[in-house]
């Protein structure tokens, strides 16, 4: 028997989807399959790993997935399944414990979700999930654009600017976070291509954020203004309902010497 998905130039978590739907049927067919085709973790999700959903699919691009799936493996106490929109738009969110979006384009993966995902990644958070916003993710994560999840208090400045440029910039790390990762360098050097500049939106129905770095250098090519990135917060944390939301406007999943903080972020959110 052979099964075989159609469009190449499909997310491959979308055509992982099919195989697994095609899969279901023809053991379903046969009498030995007792749920349905959504159950991404199962009986893995009970060995106290922190259950991770990453969407991969449109909107995103780059090497940060796979960078991810390398640093959150089941070593350093992850699970990890790749999720497209039509999986979150299904309900497979409630199998896990956060959901990480990372780079590419925050309006392409909104409306690669629609109002139904994105209402559904809204719901898992406000029900107590984590949710990690990498660059695109955290533009996902904020306030004022129509297709904005809302689900942290900042709003994007020089939105004409977005795209400021990439290469290495600097970031200071508050106090806080120094201590708590017990760091010895309070100033490092991250990936920067063209994340979000935040300031604080002032909702009054979601709670202030805390940040935890802020960038010291900036990037500022395609007339980008000078002096705007910089002392805005390169990553946040805030609340929303009983969930957890980190927002990270560069890249440490892609720069050498992260790996470790990157992981104590994530876990966090638990």
């Amino acid at each position: 028997m052979i099964i075989e998905t159609t469009k190449k130039d499909q997310a491959i978590a979308f055509r992982a989807r099919q195989q697994r739907i095609m899969v279901h049927q023809v053991l379903s067919d046969l009498g030995m399959m007792t749920h349905g085709p959504d159950v991404l973790i199962g009986s893995a999700g009970d060995d106290g790993d922190l259950a991770v959903a990453m969407y991969v699919s449109l909107g995103v691009s780059g090497k940060g997935p796979s960078k991810l799936e390398l640093l959150l493996d089941e070593s350093h106490g992850f699970d990890l399944r790749r999720v497209c929109a039509t999986d979150i738009r299904s309900g497979v969110l409630d199998q896990f414990d956060v959901v990480i979006f990372p780079g590419g384009s925050g309006s392409g993966q909104a409306k690669s979700l629609n109002s139904t995902g994105r209402q559904a990644v809204v719901d898992f958070v406000e029900d107590g999930g984590g949710f990690v916003g990498i660059c695109a993710g955290a533009y996902l994560a904020s306030t004022g654009y129509e297709w904005s999840l809302g689900i942290v208090d900042a709003k994007v400045i020089d939105r004409e600017h977005w795209k400021r440029g990439r290469g290495d910039v600097d970031i200071e790390w508050t106090s806080n976070v120094m201590q708590n990762f017990d760091l010895e360098e309070g100033s490092q050097s991250i990936a920067y291509a063209n994340g979000p500049l935040y300031a604080p939106a002032k909702v009054d129905s979601i709670p202030d954020y805390e940040v935890l770095a802020y960038y010291r250098s900036e990037i500022n090519t395609n007339d980008a203004p000078q002096g705007i990135m910089l002392n805005t917060p390169a990553m946040v944390k805030s609340t929303f309902g009983e969930g957890t939301v980190i927002c990270i406007s560069p890249h440490p999943e892609q720069t050498a010497g992260y790996e470790e903080i990157l992981r104590n972020l994530i876990l966090q959110t638990k």
